[in-house]
């Protein structure tokens, strides 16, 4: 077939649809469930090897279980939070065409029981931009081989290799077929992102990796987790625990410290960056459960929705939440302070003076509040500060040119 006939094959059984193939033949390579293994570059066979060694092991372990989903052993399935294998059938591998028997009679097919991986950085970080290309190589002779620059473009490459293995029920065999050919991929957008709102519907640690896990189906590589809303506050803090006591839809609804470093972690090994977003200074209510000193009393008297006050105290007091988070938890370059919806009306008649400034509208006090925690978010606790766009519109007189509009 030619590349676009190839291509057009793909299309519904790879996802996203690959950037380039070169087909080479209309053959079928035979993959050995039982003694197929994955042979990782040569370094991760050293005393100290780099960073990426440790998400390839994972990633081998993951893959087994996703390129052979009917003989799956339990050590592969238990990293796919066990009954993820059977949302995995019924979903995206529903796409995949089961195909009839239809090896050439005398003619005997390759067998492949090795994929080898190669890749040139295993010390590059997960950061925004980070080289996730990769390049799918499967021989006449069967030899498969995913080659990438990093560590996060070998994940994708071998969520595009899972894709393509087919399983062949009157024989109880996996095939990759169309061989030999070379693929080549790179994303089309360095952030492809999905927003979970667990703050106004509490997700448990393990409805989260579900969801982490179907994101790496579909090479998307950034959760943007909504943590603090009005409804509730289900963010642990080490430093003021009776935040999420008292915040929290309940109880039990409520994230542990270590809970929040394990979505973190397990979203890490598949390639997916987490940015926390603890809006601001508006759909705050549950944090006046346990600190009505952060909003002016009349505010609170007169205001369903309520608003930080701007001063310097609730400024310190918010900084320190962020540099405990950022430090013990969410380690990604970027975080997201909202900045939307701002009920107005919690302002008015406020009055405030510092550094020299007196700020005296809803719009000046927003104004001085996006300002401060940008400069403190940015500048002390080194992150990229992601703002909604009503900051842009509201604020743009106190925003510096490296804040990020959404």
């Amino acid at each position: 077939p030619s590349s676009y006939d190839l291509r057009d094959q793909l299309s519904g059984r790879v996802w996203p649809l690959v950037r380039r193939v070169e087909p080479g033949g209309s053959g079928t390579l035979t993959v050995d469930h039982d003694r197929h293994s994955f042979h990782a570059p040569a370094a991760c066979a050293s005393h100290a090897p780099p960073a990426g060694c440790r998400v390839l092991q994972h990633a081998f372990r993951r893959y087994q279980a996703l390129f052979f989903p009917h003989h799956a052993d339990v050590e592969s399935l238990s990293l796919l939070q066990e009954d993820m294998i059977h949302a995995l059938n019924s979903s995206l591998r529903r796409l995949r065409k089961h195909r009839p028997d239809d090896r050439q009679q005398g003619r005997p097919e390759p067998v492949l029981s090795a994929t080898d991986v190669e890749v040139k950085d295993l010390a590059a970080p997960l950061d925004l931009g980070v080289d996730e290309s990769y390049e799918l190589a499967v021989s006449i002779q069967g030899q498969m081989t995913v080659s990438a620059q990093t560590v996060w473009g070998a994940l994708r490459g071998l969520e595009t290799l899972s894709q393509l293995v087919e399983y062949n029920f009157p024989t109880d065999s996996y095939a990759i077929h169309e061989i030999p050919f070379r693929l080549q991929d790179s994303p089309s957008f360095p952030h492809r992102g999905l927003l979970v709102d667990s703050a106004r519907h509490f997700l448990p640690p393990i409805r989260l990796k579900r969801t982490i896990e179907a994101m790496s189906f579909a090479k998307l590589n950034v959760l943007h987790w909504h943590l603090t809303e009005d409804e509730s506050f289900s963010m642990p803090s080490s430093s003021h625990p009776e935040l999420a006591e008292k915040g929290a839809w309940s109880a039990g609804e409520r994230y542990t410290i270590r809970d929040v470093q394990d979505v973190v972690e397990f979203a890490q090994l598949r390639g997916v960056r987490v940015v926390p977003e603890f809006d601001m200074p508006g759909h705050v209510s549950s944090w006046s459960k346990s600190h009505p000193e952060l909003f002016e009393q009349a505010c609170l008297e007169r205001s369903r929705r309520l608003a930080f006050k701007p001063t310097k105290d609730v400024f310190d007091f918010l900084q320190g939440l962020l540099a405990e988070w950022t430090t013990t938890t969410f380690h990604d370059q970027f975080l997201h302070l909202g900045s939307d919806e701002v009920p107005f009306e919690c302002w008015q008649g406020l009055s405030i003076s510092e550094g020299g400034k007196t700020y005296s509208t809803p719009t000046q006090l927003f104004q001085h509040f996006v300002g401060s925690m940008f400069s403190r978010a940015h500048g002390q606790l080194n992150r990229s500060v992601i703002f909604w766009d009503e900051a842009f519109v509201s604020a743009r007189a106190e925003l510096p040119a490296e804040a990020v509009i959404q």
